[in-house]
């Protein structure tokens, strides 16, 4: 099927993207992002009915009213909730408005549909299955929605219990068309911010060490692997670390760092080439702490991290 603006009926990537991202989003990568937009908007229906906040948004309420009606844990519920309810009304599935106060208030709008994410699933395996991971991920999540926003279980039992840190190996993947996109977009504008001369790159939160697989493919592919002098990541999980360690051992050196101690105490162990200053950095992947679907960065201690250079 063509791929076409809801804005004007035309096709306008090669008006919206420079002439080297643009094949990188073609027509099948769009029919991915698509099908994916649907899935989730699915499920997010799904989780309006399951958690009780369709009842809880019989009448207009704001996120809190919402949040207090259904019953749910407000510290857990709140950002989770705003989302489901805004996502469902660009669906024109609930009504958004502003009350006279300047809150916003959902209420009832039309009929809600009833549609199976699944069907989305198997438009997707038979279009293009690589793109599933992201499918298992987004399930994954909200088959613990429930008990999460009612503070049975936190963030972290949730996405890391009895599957383990697997689902995340195949999502975080550059197999994975629809994670994979974000690592080349990245690897571009990393080329193309470089100076001429060699350079120190620091990536924070580099997860499984996907970004940096791609960013040293890419440069390698233009010829401008010697500019890269020193290649820092770090990463919060030790689960990720260690997948990282792995992923990335084989090209590049591996040192640990255990920020647990003092920073003054944790640099002391540096290499020396490792204690200059960063020209580049990047930050990649959304940190989770203990207990909690997100914290402030400040309250995100990178425990480790993987120091690489070309000789």
């Amino acid at each position: 099927m063509p791929i076409l603006s809801k804005r004007n009926g035309q096709d306008e990537r090669a008006a919206l993207f420079p002439p080297e991202l643009l094949a990188h989003f073609d027509d099948d990568m769009i029919t991915s992002f698509d099908l994916f937009e649907e899935y989730v908007s699915r499920l997010a229906l799904v989780l309006f009915r399951t958690t009780g906040l369709e009842a809880a948004c019989s009448s207009a309420t704001s996120v809190p009213g919402a949040i207090a009606r259904a019953g749910l844990v407000p510290e857990q519920a709140r950002l989770p909730v705003s989302w489901i309810l805004a996502l469902l009304a660009t669906r024109d599935w609930i009504v958004r408005e502003s009350g006279v106060d300047g809150e916003i208030r959902y209420r009832p709008g039309r009929t809600l549909p009833v549609l199976d994410p699944e069907e989305v699933r198997a438009e997707q395996q038979a279009h293009d299955p690589r793109c599933l991971p992201a499918y298992d991920i987004s399930a994954l999540a909200a088959a613990h929605y429930p008990d999460v926003l009612n503070g049975r279980i936190n963030g972290e039992q949730a996405l890391f219990g009895e599957a383990g840190i697997i689902p995340w190996v195949k999502y975080f993947s550059n197999d994975n068309p629809l994670y994979d996109i974000s690592n080349k977009v990245g690897a571009l504008a990393a080329a193309q911010a470089g100076a001429a001369g060699t350079e120190a790159i620091l990536e924070i939160g580099g997860g499984l060490g996907s970004g940096a697989i791609a960013l040293l493919d890419h440069f390698e592919s233009i010829g401008r692997t010697a500019q890269i002098g020193s290649y820092t990541l770090t990463e919060i999980s030790p689960l990720f670390l260690k997948r990282a360690q792995r992923n990335l051992a084989a090209a590049i050196h591996v040192a640990h760092f255990d920020s647990r101690r003092s920073t003054s105490t944790s640099r002391s162990h540096w290499p020396e080439s490792r204690r200059a200053a960063f020209p580049w950095s990047t930050a990649s992947t959304c940190c989770m702490s203990r207990g909690t679907w997100a914290k402030p960065w400040r309250n995100c201690v990178a425990r480790c991290a993987i120091a690489a250079c070309w000789s």
